[in-house]
């Protein structure tokens, strides 16, 4: 029996409480428990979304749930004249730290805002102040101070919504703008009977699907970054692979380059060392030919011998220039601007009337020019490479069956501008078009091939120009060498 007596007594101080509790109390008790869970809810939810935001939000709940307790209007109803005003200073923190906590929310806080909202809720203090004596016990200042406040939310959320789609911001919005279409209907519906205690009421369910609203959105918008994070670091992934996949790509292409620069250097190198051994050679023994001659008194011998040392002298001469030019074109610095090409081509051919070799086998054939575009090149080393094309043609065009022609032109194939220089001389088997363009690539003896070197100049000064060079031959008669220069289909146009 004494054993139960002190639980039925802890049981008799909250029955008797809640006994105590009329519609208004256990309805403002209720309401506050809500607010207080949207305040845990919302301070739990900062660690992962909109922290600042969401703790100011957190706290405005915990007041508000403060206020649903102890300074709802009813709670005052029979206290002295000050302590009404417990209500009026509530709803006035709470509309305050709303607006600031949802500048925070839509990123828009700052001090000069800041300093502005403590500067209106300053002269809505005053302005309350000043009406609850001129119209005492009427609520309408309050709910104008609710009305206005919730009203500015709402626009400045759907302002919000605007510039940052499909988050939810609308739904916020809309929870923003059910204050003031319920609190317009209460005062439309009970404008003569509404006492200053049914203002609490009134706004409740609205202040309610506030807090859901911005706590849902707010998830929304963690899990919508959390996704452009993942998206973002998924792409900085891929193309960090790519990356690491291209460079081995280019290093794998950099290293046969590599070593087929090295392997092509020792060619090079063994193919100079026999070209030029044999001139050399040559000048060797004649020069001791020449002072055996000359000490027997053989002047006319001696004079032959000199003569046949002065053409070794410039076979040699000429191997060297053309070596020169092979290894600056490559370096050369590209001068490109719009040239028509038709001067260029009978500035080659002027150049070739210069030579003696060159101007005796220009006279024994025909050439001709065609129409020919205008292009964006270097001049200088366009000039170079036509000498060297003419130079070959015109070389092999003495030798056909029959009068020797050579023909300049271009053709349109594929959307390609495409420069040939074609001869009637002695053609060259197909598989070995590719040797031509080599250094010291030569196919034909009796001096058709001089030193090799004038084809792998015009190739260099092609591909250093972004374009390509390439020979064709039935093997039988004739030959056609082609060239094409990168924009030159852009910017042909007869000349």
């Amino acid at each position: 029996m004494d054993t139960r007596e002190p639980l039925d007594a802890a049981w008799v101080l909250p029955t008797n409480w809640f006994g105590q509790l009329d519609a208004y109390g256990m309805f403002s008790l209720v309401v506050g428990c809500a607010m207080l869970i949207i305040a845990v809810a919302l301070a739990l939810a900062s660690h992962h979304a909109d922290g600042h935001a969401l703790r100011l939000f957190a706290v405005r709940y915990a007041l508000a749930a403060l206020g649903w307790w102890f300074a709802h209007p009813r709670a005052h109803e029979d206290s002295s004249e000050l302590l009404p005003l417990a209500p009026l200073l509530v709803a006035l923190a709470l509309q305050a730290l709303t607006i600031h906590a949802l500048d925070a929310y839509l990123d828009q806080a700052g001090r000069q805002r800041t300093r502005g909202l403590l500067g209106v809720a300053a002269v809505a203090l005053a302005a309350l102040l000043w009406l609850r004596q001129a119209l005492p016990g009427d609520p309408l200042p309050v709910y104008l101070l609710i009305l206005l406040s919730m009203s500015w939310c709402a626009w400045q959320s759907a302002a919000a919504a605007r510039r940052e789609r499909n988050v939810g911001l609308a739904w916020v919005a809309a929870a923003f703008a059910s204050y003031p279409l319920l609190m317009g209907a209460a005062l439309l519906q009970r404008r003569g009977s509404l006492q200053e205690a049914d203002l609490s009421y009134v706004v409740a369910l609205p202040g309610a699907f506030v807090g859901v609203a911005i706590l849902v959105v707010s998830l929304i918008r963690a899990e919508r970054r959390t996704r452009d994070a993942l998206a973002s670091r998924e792409a900085a992934r891929a193309a960090l692979q790519e990356a690491n996949q291209s460079l081995e790509v280019r290093v794998a292409a950099r290293t046969r380059e590599l070593r087929d620069l090295v392997h092509g250097l020792e060619g090079f190198n063994r193919q100079v060392s026999h070209d030029l051994r044999g001139p050399l050679a040559g000048l060797s023994g004649l020069s001791r030919l020449a002072i055996e001659q000359l000490g027997r008194g053989e002047t006319e011998r001696v004079a032959a011998a000199l003569s046949a040392m002065a053409e070794q002298g410039q076979q040699l001469q000429a191997m060297v220039d053309d070596l020169l030019t092979l290894s600056r074109t490559g370096s050369h610095e590209l001068v490109r601007r719009a040239q028509p090409m038709r001067p260029v081509v009978d500035e080659a051919i002027e150049q070739l009337r210069l030579s003696p070799r060159s101007a005796a086998d220009l006279r024994r054939i025909e050439l001709s020019v065609g129409e020919l575009p205008t292009v964006k090149a270097d001049p200088g080393l366009l000039r170079q490479a036509w000498v060297n094309l003419l130079s070959n043609a015109v070389r092999f065009a003495r030798q056909a069956q029959g009068e020797g022609k050579v023909e300049v032109g271009v053709r349109q194939v594929d959307g390609e501008t495409r420069f040939y220089v074609a001869d009637n001389g002695p053609g060259f088997p197909p598989a070995r078009a590719p040797d031509l363009f080599e250094a010291f690539g030569r196919l034909h003896g009796g001096g058709l091939s001089l030193n090799g070197i004038g084809l792998s100049i015009v190739r260099r000064i092609v591909e250093h120009h972004g374009g390509r060079a390439w020979a064709e031959s039935d093997g039988r008669q004739g030959a056609t060498f082609w060239f094409t220069l990168e924009g030159a289909a852009r910017e042909s146009r007869p000349t």
